[in-house]
């Protein structure tokens, strides 16, 4: 009798645990705040539509972010996001903490999203008006001499996409 209370209190107990969401998936739906690595692609998929890839690339740091460094220009990091149709979305950051891990928009959250249409794999004629969000970037064990010596691997972004 105990054995089988302890059964069904494990069996319960894993039942009711909440999967750990995939950080980096490989398909993400409207709204979902994902993770995309350097070089990663993701597909974000449009019901009834069809879907696009995304793609994190073109990345260069150049902020002065380091431990004894004297600087006369903040600098800035760029990167793009590539999509499947061959268009291709530019952002570029400069009030951003690599250390404290600060939002992009901390300042306005939510409000300076890139606005894109893009062609949807699977048909020539759909298309989707779509909202970037960048609400963070993150890099995995920062070079504290000079950010921008950090390997671009180490990078990674958390999207969200709505539609327009």
């Amino acid at each position: 009798m105990k054995e089988a209370i302890l059964f069904l209190s494990i069996a319960f107990c894993l039942s009711s645990c909440k999967q750990k969401e995939e950080i980096f998936p490989e398909q993400v739906q409207f709204g979902e705040v994902f993770g995309l690595k350097y070089q990663g692609k993701t597909t974000l998929a449009v019901a009834n539509s069809g879907n696009t890839s995304i793609v994190f690339s073109n990345l260069k740091e150049s902020r002065c972010i380091g431990e004894n460094i004297v600087c006369i220009w903040g600098g800035i990091l760029n990167f793009d996001l590539n999509f499947s149709d061959g268009q291709t979305l530019s952002f570029g950051v400069l009030d951003w903490d690599a250390e404290k891990k600060i939002s992009y928009s901390e300042k306005e959250p939510n409000q300076n999203p890139k606005r894109i249409t893009v062609k949807l794999d699977g048909s020539s004629l759909s298309t989707a008006k779509l909202l970037v969000y960048v609400e963070r970037i993150e890099i995995k064990d920062p070079n504290r001499q000079v950010i921008s010596a950090t390997p671009k691997e180490n990078y990674a972004l958390r999207l969200r996409i709505v539609r327009e």
